[in-house]
């Protein structure tokens, strides 16, 4: 059985954590989706 590596140092863990939340809040909003759809709307009809 393969030993799964943690992050031990509490302090880097929640940057980490937090790093993700915010990448997430920014990146995954409906209004990112939208445009990201309309980019891929107007790639097909070209």
């Amino acid at each position: 059985m393969r030993k799964v590596n943690t992050i031990e140092n509490e302090k880097e863990r929640n940057r980490i954590v937090e790093e993700g939340y915010k990448f997430i809040q920014k990146n995954h909003t409906h209004s990112v989706r939208a445009q990201q759809f309309i980019n891929d709307v107007k790639d097909i009809l070209k």
